[in-house]
């Protein structure tokens, strides 16, 4: 169909005035007045009740359970940690916390059951037991290929695991405190995602870290615990050296209560062998004076020998003597014979009485002696007898015609009694040498006081035989009782000297019972003393036994509490606060280089300009008023339309750039180029704006807030649907955001999207142009109605 197109031109110059009228009432729907005074349509009410509903259904469309999207989130994880040994165990908890994060498991909560977590020393990795969902799009490489694709846009975070994070993370179980520290990640976002992308990801790493650190603070809890449980085995390990301690204390009293009654025993037995000593030594002192006594009968004896000895001078002049004194001689020798049978026999009767009394051989060892001088003595004595009859006999055969044969008989038979007294100083020697030999110990008590009595008996024996020859003697001098009365004499001395003799005798055997009652006082005293100390040696061996108990106690106590020592953990005061720290924060986040606070502002930035652009078409015209009977080209009254919106924008421009320079500390190269891209940004979305206005009037209006509509949602978080991501993508609105975003923070890129906005800023104003030429050109048709009315 043909159309006029009403130019002003040199050749027509009233043709203009005259369709005017007719045009202006149908002017086009870009143009001030198109809307002002009429009444509106059906359309415009449409439209006015369809922006909520186009609000409304794109942010619910775009962020409707955006949890279940979460794979449309890409991050990156890279792994520099070096496995920890702890306890002979390998703990490579960083691979563990990569497992977590690509497997999506080990951060989340639920209902379903309960998680089992990695500790310190374990090997498994946690698994949360609720339901099933979604995560990120974990991505495990390497630094270079993080960054790039943080650069890029490709990940919209990167989580480093440093080199020692599994030593961090397991030093809580090491024993030095000094060495105790907590566990770093490095999160990164990146400066080309979306809005809540770098959130997202940090929220998502922040609770896997925080899964984590729950399982490194229960398992050093689960440590706190065993340590408590073996400084209480330590405990009751010092409990039960205690016990057995006081179980040795009361053995070692038991043992000494043992040695003391045995000790009080050992002294009532020495005390009782005291007393029996005393009573030997009683009998040692009466053995004695016996033997003094016999000594002085000896003495006596010895005197009346001498008397005889002095009478034999005289002999011829006192045979009658001398026969008397060999008969008192013969009857002393038969007393002597019975005296010392009576010694032998109570010698012999000793000798079990002195089995036991070793010391008081002694004694009788002194009085044998005694016995032994006295024998000696009466040998002595009867020696000189002889040697005195035997001088009578030379005496008398030196006289004439003397008869001497009675003479010689009495000399033969004195010459007998001295071999008699030569034997009973032979039994008195016999009987010191058992004494001595009694005295010696060479041989038992026993032996020595039997040997003793034989001497007796020996000596006896001699005693008789001294008696025969003294009775031949008396005999053979009662012939000479006239010629030897001083021999009498002398005999009868010599029996006066032997009674004492035979008293001391007796004496000695009484001294000898006194003797042996003794010893056997001594031997019972002996016998309560070793009963008294077998006692004390059996309250030694108890309280040697108690003493090694209770050194087998302190032993086993000390080591108890040397354990339990060295269970318990001494920290200074700023190692108390570092452990305290660590184990509450095992596992922390480092936040590397964060862009969210310039993706914010990118993204805010982005939409002021797209609403500005919007509200200022609602306020101006987007096709002049007067362009249908405007002499000036389509292309200046475009540009004459677009000049307001370009000053605004280049107002808006300045406005923002020092808005964002003050919150985002920009320096001087990053304002200039976020200027000259927010001028390019403003004049690109106010020439789409007047574009779509002058081609479609309220139409284009409404798809203006649509394009706003789908464009605030899409450009917040990743987990939109592809659909609607597309649809921003087509937007001018797009490059603005991403142009915004790599100024703010500095990422770099922006020349292609300030490209992009050059494009649509030339291609929206081109479309201006048309819908201003359209305007302006008048149907044939139209025409023929307008000049038939």
């Amino acid at each position: 169909m043909a159309r006029l197109t009403v130019e002003r031109s040199s050749s027509a110059p009233a043709v203009a005035p005259a369709v005017a009228p007719a045009v202006a009432p149908c002017s086009a729907p870009g143009t001030a007045g198109s809307g002002r005074g009429a009444r509106a349509g059906w359309l415009t009410v449409l439209g006015l009740v369809l922006v909520p509903v186009v609000l409304a259904a794109s942010f619910v469309w775009a962020l409707w359970r955006p949890a279940d999207d979460l794979e449309r989130v890409r991050a990156a994880v890279v792994n520099l940690d070096v496995p920890a040994t702890v306890d002979g165990q390998t703990a490579p908890l960083g691979r563990q916390l990569v497992a977590a994060l690509t497997a999506g498991t080990g951060t989340g909560t639920g209902t379903g059951g309960t998680g089992t977590g990695t500790g310190t020393g374990g090997t498994g990795t946690g698994t949360d037991g609720g339901e099933d969902r979604s995560d990120l799009d974990w991505t495990l490489t390497d630094a270079e290929t993080a960054a790039a694709g943080l650069q890029d846009g490709t990940y919209a975070a990167a989580v480093t695991i440093p080199e020692g994070f599994s030593t961090a993370a397991t030093s809580l179980a090491g024993e030095d405190p000094a060495a105790v520290t907590a566990a770093t990640l490095e999160v990164i976002t990146s400066p080309a995602s979306a809005v809540a992308d770098a959130v997202v990801a940090r929220a998502v790493s922040d609770a896997a870290a925080a899964a984590l650190a729950d399982q490194v603070t229960t398992t050093y809890v689960e440590n706190v615990h065993i340590g408590l449980s073996t400084l209480s085995d330590g405990l009751q390990q010092s409990a039960d050296g205690a016990t057995a301690l006081e179980e040795g204390t009361s053995q070692l009293a038991a043992g000494l209560a043992g040695a003391s009654a045995g000790s009080d025993r050992l002294v009532v037995g020495l005390g009782d062998l005291a007393d029996g000593t005393a009573e030997l030594a009683g009998g040692s002192s009466a053995l004695a004076s016996g033997a003094a006594r016999s000594a002085e009968g000896a003495a006596a004896l010895a005197d009346g020998l001498e008397q005889l000895r002095a009478g034999t001078g005289e002999l011829p002049g006192h045979t009658e003597q001398l026969a008397v004194g060999a008969a008192g001689v013969a009857s002393g020798a038969a007393d002597l014979h019975e005296s010392l049978g009576g010694l032998g026999d109570g010698l012999q009767e000793a000798a079990g009485g002195l089995a036991a009394l070793p010391g008081a051989a002694a004694d009788l060892s002194a009085g044998s002696a005694q016995v032994q001088d006295g024998a000696t003595a009466v040998a002595g004595g009867a020696s000189s007898l002889a040697d005195g009859l035997a001088q009578a006999v030379s005496a008398c055969q030196a006289q004439p015609g003397a008869d001497c044969s009675q003479l010689s008989s009495l000399a033969t038979s004195a010459a007998g009694l001295d071999d008699a007294a030569a034997e009973v100083a032979a039994g008195a020697g016999a009987v010191a040498g058992g004494a001595d030999a009694l005295a010696a110990g060479a041989r038992p008590a026993v032996d020595g006081v039997s040997a003793a009595a034989e001497g007796a008996r020996q000596a006896s024996a001699g005693a008789g035989a001294l008696a025969q020859g003294a009775q031949q003697v008396a005999d053979g001098t009662s012939a000479l009782a006239a010629s030897a009365p001083a021999l009498a004499q002398g005999v009868a001395a010599s029996a006066d000297g032997a009674r004492p003799l035979t008293e001391g005798t007796a004496e000695l055997a009484r001294g000898a019972q006194a003797l042996a009652s003794g010893a056997a006082d001594l031997q019972q005293g002996t016998e309560h003393a070793a009963g008294g100390a077998r006692e004390l040696a059996e309250g030694t061996e108890q309280l040697q036994a108690g003493a090694t108990g209770v050194d087998d106690g302190a032993a086993r106590l000390a080591q108890g509490l040397y354990q339990s020592a060295d269970a318990v953990p001494s920290l200074d005061e700023d190692e108390r606060a570092t452990v305290a720290a660590v184990a509450a924060e095992p596992v922390r986040t480092t936040t590397g280089a964060d862009a969210s606070a310039g993706i914010g502002a990118a993204y805010l930035t982005a939409l002021a300009l797209g609403v500005s652009a919007l509200v200022v078409f609602l306020l101006l015209a987007a096709v002049p008023a007067r362009a249908v009977s405007s002499s000036a080209g389509s292309v200046r009254l475009a540009l004459r339309s677009f000049a307001p919106a370009a000053g605004v924008a280049a107002a808006q421009a300045v406005l923002l750039t020092g808005v964002l320079q003050v919150v985002l500390d920009l320096d001087g190269g990053a304002v200039l180029r976020l200027a000259g891209l927010l001028l390019l940004a403003g004049l690109a979305l106010s020439a789409v704006n007047q574009a779509l206005v002058a081609a479609a009037g309220g139409i284009g209006r409404f798809a203006s807030l649509v394009v706003l509509a789908v464009s605030a949602p899409a450009a917040l978080v990743s987990t939109t649907p592809p659909a609607l991501a597309t649809l921003f993508a087509a937007t001018p609105l797009a490059p603005v955001l991403d142009g915004v975003r790599a100024v703010v923070t500095g990422s770099g890129g922006a020349g292609g999207d300030a490209a992009a906005l050059l494009a649509w800023t030339a291609g929206a104003l081109l479309v201006t142009v048309l819908a201003i030429a359209r305007t302006r050109s008048v149907r044939p048709s139209h025409l023929r109605r307008l000049a038939a009315a």
